[in-house]
């Protein structure tokens, strides 16, 4: 079952109409904008995430549900929780996608006995959720963006570098070297060369890096050798050639597997359309660029990118 399929079943099982998750929406703006805000599990948040748990398995008595009920010390609430807050997550579920994402990452950790934890707060850029780091176990659960990095690496390519600078007549002069970061890594990825999270540190430090931009290439590489498919790995690949200017041969697949993933990436399409514009096919372009809009209408420069197409 596809991402939409799974929550239009999720929505028909609750009874809620499309015409009162639009209205809500419409009423509840910042609450839906903010939403991902509910995995810090603070207060009422736990009893948020257990109806949501609840609203992605298959019942009550699910071991994922009990599992999240004995570890926060939560009990009879379910009932009262779905009835509360379900009309306020099928909402997110359906107009925010990377809650979608967060929420069955979540639920796949619980599933598989980690430890139930929040979610760091975006700007420490990081999640605490993390997968198992056996790649055995990796090839038998699904592997999912991470929308936060995914979101850190395109600002920094697009948006607050000089690449992005130079196409509005700016300059950009800021450097940062993460020398001793990029040594301690090193040292960790020589000693253990199949480490995914030493690859993944070293090509997100590269990224910082404009000079550099081959070497997060390498890392990339080597973490898609032990994590077949990984999303931000193949993300920062292709952002790293954008930044060498040069053409990746497997850009636009690589960039399609993101969009395959139960997500609708805004950064993925506005990648691609990115790609199209430099391939001189503007209604390709074009048409990424509206799907990109269509999730975030004030995403990035992508009214601008229109308006010159």
């Amino acid at each position: 079952m596809d991402k939409h399929e799974h929550i239009n079943s999720i929505r028909k099982n609750l009874g809620i109409t499309l015409k009162a998750v639009s209205d809500y929406k419409s009423a509840n703006r910042d609450e839906i904008k903010n939403i991902e805000t509910i995995f810090s599990l603070q207060g009422a948040d736990k009893e948020k995430v257990l109806a949501l748990l609840y609203l992605l398995a298959s019942g009550e008595n699910n071991d994922i549900i009990q599992s999240y009920r004995n570890q926060t010390g939560l009990q009879e609430t379910l009932y009262d929780s779905i009835t509360k807050y379900n009309l306020m997550l099928v909402t997110a579920l359906i107009y925010v996608p990377t809650f979608y994402t967060m929420a069955v990452n979540y639920y796949g950790a619980v599933s598989i006995g980690l430890p139930v934890v929040a979610v760091e707060d975006e700007s420490k850029e990081e999640t605490t959720l993390k997968d198992n780091q056996d790649s055995s176990k990796h090839k038998k659960h699904k592997i999912y963006p991470d929308m936060r990095l995914i979101r850190r690496l395109h600002q920094q390519v697009f948006e607050s570098n000089k690449f992005a600078a130079s196409h509005r007549g700016e300059s950009d002069n800021k450097t940062n070297e993460p020398g001793e970061e990029i040594t301690k890594y090193t040292e960790a990825f020589n000693a253990n060369p199949n480490d995914y999270d030493t690859c993944k540190e070293l090509f997100l430090l590269y990224m910082q890096m404009d000079s550099e931009a081959k070497k997060a290439v390498e890392y990339s590489n080597k973490a898609l050798d032990i994590r077949e498919g990984d999303p931000l790995a193949l993300y920062a690949r292709n952002l790293a050639y954008f930044k060498m200017g040069k053409r990746n041969p497997n850009v636009l697949n690589d960039l399609q597997m993101l969009l395959e993933m139960d997500i609708q990436s805004k950064e993925a399409y506005y990648a691609i359309g990115r790609v199209y514009l430099v391939e001189k096919e503007p209604e390709k372009a074009r048409e990424a660029f509206e799907k990109c809009k269509a999730i975030d209408p004030d995403f990035s420069d992508v009214n601008e990118r229109l308006e010159l197409l």
